[in-house]
């Protein structure tokens, strides 16, 4: 890699997130004060100690979309995906990096007015290596991460176009995934639909 590009790479990754709103701020206290009440022992293993330490760490305000599912497969179809993506208010995604230079994703939750931790991925800067890369190639540093069914997706435009990434930088066409994203929901509804006899058969052999 020659040092232009190398160096293209790192402002991708400088501009890759939001800086801190007042409000985010706010979200950080409360999640401090939240998870300090924890036993001593609970502080010094992760997510805890984390939690603790979050004013510790340099956090970026990750572009996290919610995905309606429901709306979506009413009546599938690449542009419908776009209409079925919108700021959540109840869920903030934070981008962290802590003082020994690893890194994390926290998703955090509103629930009874109360912020908590949803959930935390380790060295996310490694699992999204491939997405600066991505990036510098279409001339962006905007994309949209989304989820289907807890399944990461990336969106952003190259030329005009959208492009969906998985997890992994695998690339989709919008007409492929589209696809993608209508068989998994009838896979879901499938797996559902079993559960739920399951439980009626369950129900039906206590009854007798």
């Amino acid at each position: 890699m020659d040092k232009n590009r190398n160096s293209d790479l790192n402002k991708v990754r400088e501009r890759i997130n939001l800086p801190l709103t007042e409000d985010v701020d706010q979200i950080l206290d409360a999640l401090v004060e939240r998870y300090s009440t924890v036993s001593r022992s609970m502080l010094q293993q992760e997510p805890d100690k984390t939690l603790v330490e979050l004013k510790k760490c340099h956090i970026e305000i990750c572009p996290y979309y919610e995905f309606d599912v429901q709306e979506f497969y009413s009546s599938p179809s690449p542009a419908k995906i776009l209409e079925c993506l919108s700021l959540p208010q109840d869920k903030v995604c934070l981008w962290g990096k802590r003082e020994d230079g690893t890194t994390f994703l926290l998703m955090t939750i509103k629930e009874n007015d109360v912020w908590k931790m949803e959930s935390m991925t380790e060295e996310w800067e490694n699992v999204v290596s491939w997405l600066p890369d991505k990036l510098l190639e279409a001339n962006t540093k905007e994309y949209k991460m989304f989820t289907l069914y807890a399944m990461n997706y990336f969106l952003f435009y190259r030329d005009g176009r959208p492009v969906y990434c998985d997890l992994t930088g695998k690339e989709y066409t919008p007409d492929k995934v589209c696809e993608e994203f209508v068989n998994e929901v009838n896979r879901m509804n499938l797996y559902q639909e079993k559960i739920k006899k399951m439980k009626s058969k369950i129900d039906i052999d206590l009854k007798l």
